[in-house]
């Protein structure tokens, strides 16, 4: 399939912190803006984006961050990574941890509107803003990463389907019960590294944790 089919199809996540560092990414976004994109990168929104779109994308990242603020499909045109260029619809929303904590923005591209956007609907204001319709869950289950949350109250809130793969709990079995009784990690009676972000409001990335699965391999 190329990159027109897919614009057609499907959308693209990139999740970034307030510094522009992914995240994480789906695995269809590197294909569309390039191998380089993963967790840990710096996101470059120049890359993707010209003129006054980078700038309705920036306002609307910045906006995301700063006041929690959601910009819903704005008209855009992506450039990938290959040099082509495609008309489409670019959304953003912040990010949360808890209630009115953003720890970054969530940019969802797609799908494409078959070519580049008319002059006078380029330089429009974006809509007014709306719920996007990816949810942070579905935002979730589209990750490739094992991903879950907790709540102030060290109970998980959400599992992916990657992190049900990756330890062989269903979310049924660990939704509401302590991350260490699930996890029984190295890490949780000493240096946990979700205890140093919920004190500290720092991120934390690439952290060498060793966990149990469900058969205690």
């Amino acid at each position: 399939m190329n990159h027109a089919e897919w614009l057609q199809t499907e959308e693209f996540i990139i999740v970034m912190d307030p510094s522009g560092i992914i995240m994480s990414c789906t695995p269809a976004t590197r294909q569309i803006l390039g191998p380089h994109l993963k967790a840990g990168a710096g996101f470059v929104l120049e890359d993707c984006f010209k003129g006054a779109d980078l700038e309705l994308v920036r306002s609307a990242v910045g906006k995301a961050v700063d006041s929690g603020g959601v910009t819903h499909k704005i008209p855009v045109t992506l450039h990938t990574h290959d040099g082509k260029k495609f008309g489409t619809l670019a959304s953003v929303q912040p990010l949360f941890s808890g209630p009115g904590n953003i720890i970054g923005a969530i940019l969802n591209i797609g799908p494409a509107t078959g070519g580049s956007p008319p002059p006078a609907t380029r330089n429009r204001m974006p809509h007014p803003p709306h719920r996007l319709p990816l949810e942070h869950h579905m935002l979730l289950e589209a990750l490739p990463e094992g991903v879950f949350t907790i709540n102030t109250k060290w109970r998980i809130a959400t599992f992916n389907k990657t992190a049900e793969r990756i330890t062989g709990f269903r979310r049924e079995e660990v939704i509401g019960r302590y991350c260490w009784e699930v996890f029984r990690s190295d890490l949780c009676r000493l240096g946990c590294p979700l205890q140093s972000a919920m004190e500290t409001g720092e991120t934390a990335s690439d952290q060498d944790v060793r966990i149990f699965n469900k058969d205690g391999g």
